[in-house]
């Protein structure tokens, strides 16, 4: 019966190694899948900016004194 106390005292602290070790993957794991996914959706925010300031500049070079411009506010989208 000693023994097996002695065997399993000396186990334990494995397992909370490999816990740690398990704890630290899926930790650098999501640390780099939310890196690359930030830098995608912050790569295409930028282009939604871009083309919105495109569309911004193009309308109100294209529709000041245009005489299609009724006034009501309508986009025509």
């Amino acid at each position: 019966m000693n023994l097996f106390k002695k065997t399993l005292k000396s186990t334990s602290g494995q397992g909370m190694s490999e816990y740690l070790i398990l704890v630290l993957l899926i930790a650098v794991t999501s640390i780099t899948a939310t890196r690359t996914v930030g830098t995608a959706v912050k790569d295409q925010l930028g282009k939604v900016k871009d083309r919105i300031s495109h569309l911004g500049q193009e309308s109100s070079g294209s529709r000041r004194g245009s005489s299609t411009d009724t006034g009501d506010g309508g986009e025509g989208w």
